[in-house]
């Protein structure tokens, strides 16, 4: 049960993040150009465009989603996760995607460039899932035994 329900949840959060990606695109589509990073004392974004991002994860946060934004030296990157309950109900396991959001000028905070490029996959199966993890297995064993046929030389 716990596989079907991670795999289940892992389509959810992709499929959530096909949708983000061209949604926060859009979002920045009127700051190109424009300061939407303030640096002091962290980096954020500026008010304007917070305000907007907040409704975003505010939306989402209802749907038990959490949104979380990292501002590397001059890019954005968002994470996007949620929780599901394991056998013993006690415990939650996360699921996480990440992607970039955009790129901005390091030294005046002005969106330089948006991405808007992955597309996570939304169907996999437990099947599948089970079948590559079988497949994973054997080839490793398979190389295991080519190594120690000549490990004097590796």
């Amino acid at each position: 049960m716990t596989l079907a329900l991670k795999i289940e949840t892992r389509n959810k959060v992709n499929a959530l993040c096909n949708f983000a990606q061209p949604y926060l695109s859009q979002v920045l589509e009127k700051y190109m150009g424009k300061k939407i990073v303030k640096f002091t004392p962290y980096s954020g974004f500026t008010a304007a465009l917070k305000k907007e991002i907040q409704e975003f994860r505010d939306k989402l946060a209802k749907e038990k989603f959490r949104v979380v934004f990292t501002f590397n030296y001059s890019s954005i990157s968002c994470e996007i996760d949620t929780t599901y309950r394991i056998a013993d109900r006690c415990s939650v396991e996360y699921v996480k995607q990440y992607f970039f959001v955009c790129e901005f000028d390091a030294n005046t905070g002005v969106l330089t460039r948006k991405y808007n490029g992955n597309v996570f996959r939304t169907d996999y199966r437990e099947e599948e899932v089970v079948a590559v993890r079988k497949q994973i297995y054997e080839l490793e064993r398979q190389l295991s035994d080519l190594k120690s046929q000549i490990c004097e030389f590796c």
